[in-house]
């Protein structure tokens, strides 16, 4: 399979690219802080098997989000504002000032045989560091090492069950913000959201949701629902329920393809929560309610598998 790379944040995809450097270079690559890099993402000082070098190396990452997208496009390499017309300059800088011997630049773009020639020439040329000592890593290549060493992403913290929710934050964080105006006052209706224990565990083994995490979501979610549930029903909010509606769909349709693919709806929430977090602001400011609203869904057979027993007997 292809890792879905593009559906990387650029923070994440620098954490991938120093994860391989650590396996190419050794564990001294050293990862520089988000900001202002100065042409540099990573560096090593010392010794390369991989490489058969030794010296100081330069590592810098160039994230895209076009699954298209090669290193011959001319806004990577062509255009005066070209990625690499910016990047020269600073190679330059550090191999003028001796603190520069290799260059890698890493990228999951396309990189053909001849790109990769014109990319290396074009940096060589600009900054005076030799042809020789620059290395161009593509998507393919990429690809490749991670397959060899798949144990990378779960190390360096690299999430790849989803692919960017588009239009889920949006809607989402709609919902919770009105409904955290209303619940948030001292007049809040109230009615009895009842758990089928029989139905939930049926629903549990089919999603392959452990029973921690189950006895989390009701400590941590239960005592909400009864609101979530309320809030839904008045009709001044059908508009927050239709967008409740789009976004469990939408949800829903990713869940069940990686519930296919074996992975566990315990891993599958986190992965959820952590990129709505990620994608909007305002989740971000109420991330309880984050969690609360996507445990009602699953509680509410909004999202998740189930089979006909236990559609038909949790009536929530």
């Amino acid at each position: 399979m292809r890792y879905d790379i593009c559906g990387l944040y650029d923070e994440q995809f620098e954490k991938l690219v120093i994860g391989i450097c650590q396996k190419l270079l050794g564990i001294k690559v050293q990862h520089f802080s988000t900001g202002p890099d100065g042409g540099r993402d990573a560096r090593y000082e010392g010794k390369s098997v991989e490489f058969n070098s030794t010296g100081k190396f330069i590592i810098q990452a160039k994230h895209t989000t076009n699954p298209i997208a090669k290193f011959s496009d001319n806004d990577f390499v062509s255009n005066q504002s070209s990625i690499i017309n910016l990047e020269i300059p600073r190679i330059k800088h550090l191999f003028e000032a001796k603190q520069l011997d290799y260059y890698l630049l890493f990228s999951n773009r396309g990189m053909s045989g001849e790109a990769e020639t014109t990319v290396r020439d074009k940096i060589s040329t600009g900054s005076g560091l030799p042809s020789h000592c620059i290395h161009c890593l593509g998507i393919e290549m990429i690809d490749d090492f991670l397959k060899k060493h798949p144990e990378i992403p779960e190390q360096y913290g690299v999430d790849f069950i989803f692919s960017p929710l588009f239009t889920i934050p949006d809607e989402m964080a709609s919902v919770i913000i009105s409904y955290n105006k209303i619940f948030n006052t001292n007049t809040k209706p109230k009615v009895n959201f009842e758990l089928d224990y029989i139905a939930m565990n049926n629903k549990n083994n089919i999603n392959r949701l452990s029973d921690d995490y189950f006895k989390y979501i009701k400590t941590f979610a239960y005592s909400s629902f009864s609101d979530i549930e309320q809030f839904l029903a008045l009709p001044v909010n059908d508009s927050c329920r239709e967008y409740y509606d789009d976004s469990a769909k939408a949800l829903q349709s990713v869940i069940i393809e990686k519930l296919n693919l074996g992975y566990s709806l315990d891993e599958i929430l986190n992965s959820i929560y952590d990129r709505l977090v990620q994608n909007d602001s305002d989740l971000k400011r109420n991330k309880k309610l984050t969690r609360i609203f996507l445990y009602y869904m699953y509680c509410n057979c909004d999202i998740g598998k189930k089979d006909v027993e236990t559609h038909e007997t949790s009536s929530n």
